[in-house]
């Protein structure tokens, strides 16, 4: 369609990609990401403890996946060398760091800073995947620790409805 009519593509396909495609997307995100871990935790445990025995099951996992995956990547990098033949003669460092400014420090306090919302519609507003995480983790460990098993059953069947109607 770029080639027979390019000015259509650039201006209503642009529009349909960039203004409608990608905000109805990040709509989704919010709500995905707190209702699959609020089912995922209080929806599958029946204690702390043992949510905490798959989450620890989880993050090892994670870490083995990651290492096979980047024993992978350096294997194929290798084996294929990407870049070769590339110039960068245009390519002046300067001015890239200048372009992206300061660089900041990272820090332990500025990690639980941005870790932790101010409120959990900040975070949705923001589209902050780390401090929705962390709002969802808390929320469905409370619910964990809730004595009124029906109330937790309502809301865990509330939050699968939510996954379920974002998923369609």
């Amino acid at each position: 369609l770029g080639l027979t009519a390019p000015s259509f593509s650039k201006d209503y396909l642009s529009l349909l990609s960039t203004a409608i495609f990608l905000p109805l997307v990040k709509l989704l995100i919010f709500p995905l990401i707190f209702s699959i871990l609020v089912v995922g935790i209080a929806g599958h445990g029946k204690s702390v403890s043992e949510v905490q025995r798959i989450g620890f099951k989880a993050v090892f996992y994670f870490i083995i996946v990651t290492i096979i995956a980047i024993f992978v990547g350096l294997i194929w990098g290798n084996i294929f060398t990407p870049g070769t033949g590339l110039s960068l003669k245009k390519f002046n460092a300067t001015d890239a760091i200048n372009k992206a400014g300061s660089t900041s420090t990272v820090s332990l306090a500025k990690l639980i800073t941005n870790t932790i919302p101010e409120t959990i519609f900040v975070a949705g507003y923001n589209n902050s995947s780390l401090q929705i995480t962390f709002a969802a983790v808390m929320f469905a460990v409370s619910m964990l620790l809730m004595p009124d098993l029906e109330a937790k059953d309502t809301l865990v069947k509330f939050f699968d409805a939510v996954l379920k109607a974002v998923f369609k």
